[in-house]
C-alpha cells in the first residue's frame, strides 16, 4: 500500500475506534479484532525510500501478524516479539504509537495470558521510552473516570497493574525519575502520578474497586521507595484518615452499648428461674464482603477500602521514621566528619517533609478509635499497628528536638 491508500484507513481506524466503545460485548470484540487487521495493511507501509525493510519493521509486520491469529500461544508470542522489539538497541522510535495501540487493544482480552502479556509490554515501555509512555498510562488511568462499565473498569485496572509494576522495578530509584533509560531527572516520576493517585482514592462517585487500586499504587510507591511519597505526605495523611473517619462501620455491639449504657437499663422486678439450661444458640456464619463480586459498586463502607487505606498510613509513617532516622544520622555525621582540604564532600541531604503535629495527633485518636470500634478485624488490627508507629515517630521528633537544643 502507498501512503494516498494509508490515508483511507483514517476514517475507518476512527469509526473502529468509536465501535470499540459498543454496549455490545460481540461488537466491541469485532472492533478490536478490525483494528488489527488495519495495523497490518498500515505496516505495508513502512518502508524506507529505497523500498528496503529495516529489522526493527520485520519483525514488528510478524508480530501484528502473530497478534491478529486466532490461537492463544500465537497471540502470546506476538506480543512477546512486541515486548522484545522495544527493549533491543535497533528499535525504531516511529512504531512506538502502533505498538502501544496494540498493548492498550489486548489487555482488554477475555484471556488472562493474553492481557498480562499486554501488562507487561506496558511496563517494558515504560523502562525503553521513559515518562512520554508513563504519562500516557497515567492520563489513561484516570480517563473518562464517568464510564464505570465493565471493559473500561478492566482496562483502567491492567493498566493500574502495569503502573504497579514499573513502580516496583524502580525501586528505590522511582523518587527520582521514571523509566531506565530517561535521563530527564527534572520531573520525576513521583510527580506524574501522585496527585492523580490522591485525587482518585477519596472520590465517592468513583467504584470502590478503583479506589483500592489507587491505594494500592500508593502503598507500593511507598513500600519501593520511602522517599517517594514524602513531599505530599501531609496531603495523602489527611486524605487516608478523612476516608477512615467517614467510611468506618461501627460494630453492632458498640454501637449497642454507647446507646444503651448499662446504668440505664431497665431492671427486671420478677426473675423467673427455669430448671433447663437454654440452649445455646448456633453462631451465625456471615459471608465475607468481596469487593470483586461487584467492582462497579460504589460502596465506600466497604471493608476493603478501609484496609487499604491503613496499609497505605502504615507505610507513611514508617517512610518518615526512616528518612527522619537518616536526617539524624547525616546530620551527627556532618558534625563529627573532621573536613580536611580535599575530603568527599557531605552526605546528601534526605528532602524535607511537612507532616503538621496536628495531623498526627489526629491520625492518632482517629485510628485509636477505631482500632476499638470498627466492625471489621482487620481493619482493627491494622490501626492498632499503625498507632504504635504514629507513637514512635512522635518520639524520634521528641528526641531530634532534644538532640537540637543540646546543640544550641
Amino acid at each position: 500500500m502507498n501512503h494516498a491508500s494509508i490515508a483511507i484507513l483514517h476514517p475507518i481506524s476512527d469509526h473502529l475506534e468509536a465501535l470499540s466503545h459498543s454496549p455490545s460485548s460481540a461488537i466491541r470484540n469485532l472492533a478490536r479484532e478490525a483494528s488489527l487487521v488495519l495495523l497490518i495493511r498500515r505496516s505495508a507501509s513502512l518502508t524506507s525510500e529505497d523500498g528496503q525493510v529495516s529489522p526493527a519493521v520485520a519483525t514488528y509486520r510478524r508480530a501484528i501478524k502473530l497478534v491478529s491469529d486466532e490461537l492463544l500461544p500465537v497471540r502470546a508470542h506476538g506480543l512477546v516479539l512486541l515486548r522484545d522489539l522495544v527493549l533491543s538497541k535497533d528499535y525504531d522510535p516511529a512504531l512506538t504509537p502502533s505498538i502501544r495501540d496494540v498493548y492498550m487493544k489486548s489487555i482488554l482480552d477475555k484471556d488472562s495470558y493474553i492481557y498480562l502479556n499486554a501488562v507487561k509490554g506496558l511496563a517494558a515501555m515504560v523502562d525503553a521510552l521513559g515518562k512520554d509512555i508513563f504519562r500516557t498510562l497515567v492520563r489513561e488511568y484516570r480517563s473518562n473516570s464517568t464510564d464505570h462499565s465493565g471493559d473500561h473498569l478492566d482496562r483502567v485496572l491492567r493498566i493500574g497493574e502495569a503502573l504497579g509494576m514499573v513502580i516496583r522495578r524502580a525501586g528505590k530509584s522511582f523518587s527520582a525519575y521514571g523509566g531506565y533509560r530517561c535521563s530527564d531527572y527534572t520531573n520525576p516520576a513521583a510527580d506524574i502520578i501522585v496527585p492523580t493517585l490522591l485525587s482518585t482514592f477519596p472520590d465517592q462517585s468513583l467504584p470502590t474497586i478503583l479506589r483500592t487500586s489507587a491505594l494500592s499504587l500508593l502503598s507500593t510507591a511507598a513500600e519501593m521507595d520511602h522517599l517517594a511519597l514524602l513531599p505530599w505526605s501531609n496531603d495523602l495523611t489527611s486524605a487516608a484518615i478523612d476516608l477512615v473517619q467517614v467510611e468506618t462501620v461501627t460494630s453492632p455491639q458498640h454501637v449497642k452499648a454507647e446507646s444503651e449504657p448499662e446504668a440505664l437499663k431497665p431492671k427486671p422486678k420478677v426473675v423467673l428461674i427455669d430448671d433447663e439450661e437454654p440452649e445455646e444458640e448456633a453462631p451465625v456464619e456471615s459471608k465475607p464482603r468481596i469487593v470483586d463480586e461487584e467492582p462497579t459498586k460504589q460502596d465506600s463502607k466497604h471493608p476493603a477500602l478501609r484496609r487499604a487505606a491503613v496499609v497505605l498510613l502504615g507505610l507513611l509513617m514508617a517512610s518518615i521514621i526512616e528518612a527522619s532516622t537518616e536526617t539524624t544520622q547525616n546530620k551527627q555525621q556532618q558534625e563529627f566528619q573532621m573536613r580536611l582540604p580535599g575530603s568527599a564532600p557531605p552526605p546528601k541531604q534526605t528532602p524535607s517533609f511537612g507532616l503538621n503535629p496536628a495531623t498526627l495527633d489526629r491520625a492518632a485518636n482517629i485510628l485509636r478509635y477505631v482500632a476499638l470500634t470498627d466492625v471489621d478485624e482487620v481493619v482493627r488490627g491494622q490501626a492498632s499497628e499503625v498507632v504504635a508507629l504514629v507513637e514512635r515517630l512522635k518520639t524520634v521528633r521528641a528526641t531530634q528536638e532534644i538532640g537540637a537544643r543540646k546543640l544550641l
